[in-house]
């Protein structure tokens, strides 16, 4: 135990760890502050529209909610096998592992858009029963479901250079696109200058375009560069069955868990739209701010997929055993401060919003509440969405994420169907429902059996 102690205060490993961080954390952190400011903005700029406008991007965007997580969950799923590939500097693993995220994505994605495409209505009807927040959020989500596909293969390839720790390529390519989304979104929202008043329909046609901007500059630099990702033959998507068994065992899991995770997130939207528009687009407020504080936690989670992967893909168990605990001191530290600069900050970032005051009330209790809950949760996330995947360990974080939600929401259902609901305790329970995986969590980091070589 005291070798142990020793070892995870070593200044070499511990300068060693913030170099890590600082190489891999700065430009994750850059690409997502700058994508959640991005979305700030937009909502500030359609807040300008009012409560309804807000209420219907907010509800339409819970689409692209449950499809990133999906696509999320394919990646970071590819990710494990990536990382270790890197690790062990097997480059024709890497590509089939590649291979195999875009085999799943791409028929996905196009699926989901057709459906939505000609069926916004019926979607969003899932929502909410406010038959205008419907008929203006359908325009919206008619038009930015045509983007979900290159977003996808952006965030998948975001991953890809992630695993070889060259993310700052990713970030370029976000840069420029939210760059051009802001712009747009400004010019069409509004109608500046010779382009027309589109309102939230101009916001959909900015995003598209920003987004397939991304792509494309994306696929070009890689392939320019020549980058360790350029799959340069198809015999990269000629998947064996052994292959195929040991990839779907563990990055299935992850898939199942991502997708069913954000869909139970999304349908807490649901739940909210049939008490009020005004709750709802308080709500979708609260969330685009505390996503700028989860982008802290989102990059600290990339960093210890990627440092935790390369060292069990190298086989240093012990090591990877003492970057987990660092990972839980680094969050728990970043928790502190998130935590208290939004205390500080939230009345001056709700003031810029031009909405009702119900509306902005819900936003504030739901900060409060999020504010106190970030202090664990922030810390958990990075062990279940960073370490213990890394480790291969996906079952165990599928369980503690999608059984504990799905009982909440199905608590949440009943409870908003009384005739006096309190928004306050539905958001604490939607909130703090995580507190419940702290203690099997570090138990399970404890035990070191989460640690699985995957790329034999």
């Amino acid at each position: 135990m005291k070798n142990n102690v020793i070892k995870l205060i070593n200044s070499n490993e511990n300068k060693e760890f913030v170099r890590m961080l600082i190489s891999i954390c700065i430009p994750i952190t850059a690409q997502y502050f700058v994508s959640a400011l991005v979305n700030l903005i937009d909502s500030v700029m359609v807040g300008k529209l009012g409560d309804v406008a807000v209420a219907s991007v907010g509800l339409s965007n819970q689409m692209f909610f449950i499809f990133n997580l999906i696509m999320l969950g394919v990646a970071s799923g590819v990710a494990i096998f990536m990382t270790q590939y890197w690790g062990k500097k097997d480059i024709g693993g890497l590509h089939r592992s590649m291979a195999f995220g875009l085999i799943i994505i791409v028929p996905t994605i196009l699926i989901g858009t057709i459906f939505i495409y000609f069926m916004p209505e019926k979607v969003l009807s899932i929502f909410s029963n406010d038959s205008l927040v419907i008929y203006e959020g359908s325009k919206y989500l008619k038009i930015v479901s045509l983007s979900y596909l290159p977003m996808s293969i952006s965030l998948f390839l975001g991953y890809a250079l992630r695993s070889i720790d060259m993310v700052k390529y990713s970030v370029y390519s976000v840069f420029l696109a939210l760059f051009i989304n802001v712009v747009l979104n400004y010019l069409l929202i509004f109608g500046i200058w010779i382009f027309p008043q589109l309102g939230i329909v101009g916001a959909a046609i900015a995003t598209n375009i920003a987004r397939y901007v991304q792509v494309v500059l994306l696929i070009i630099i890689i392939y320019a560069k020549q980058m360790p990702v350029a799959i340069k033959s198809f015999s990269a998507f000629k998947i064996n069955f052994t292959f195929f068994k040991r990839f779907a065992k563990t990055s299935g899991i992850v898939f199942i868990n991502e997708t069913l995770y954000g869909v139970g997130a999304a349908l807490v939207f649901s739940i909210l739209g049939h008490i009020g528009t005004e709750i709802v687009a308080g709500a979708n407020i609260a969330r685009t701010v505390e996503n700028l504080i989860w982008i802290f936690f989102w990059s600290l989670c990339a960093a210890a997929s990627v440092s935790v992967g390369k060292l069990i893909g190298a086989k240093e168990y012990d090591k990877a055993k003492r970057y987990a605990y660092k990972f839980i001191a680094t969050g728990s530290v970043v928790a502190v401060i998130l935590a208290s600069v939004l205390i500080v900050l939230r009345p001056s970032i709700l003031s810029l919003f031009d909405v009702s005051t119900t509306a902005k009330d819900t936003a504030n209790i739901y900060l409060i509440l999020f504010s106190v809950f970030i202090l664990i949760r922030g810390p958990i996330k990075i062990l279940t969405g960073g370490v213990l995947r890394a480790g291969g360990d996906t079952t165990f974080v599928m369980l503690w994420d999608v059984i504990p939600l799905w009982i909440i929401l199905l608590i949440c259902y009943v409870y908003a169907k009384t005739l006096l609901p309190s928004i306050t305790v539905i958001f604490t329970l939607v909130i703090g429902y995580e507190l419940v995986k702290v203690i099997p969590t570090l138990r399970r980091i404890k035990s070191g059996k989460w640690m699985n070589y995957l790329v034999k």
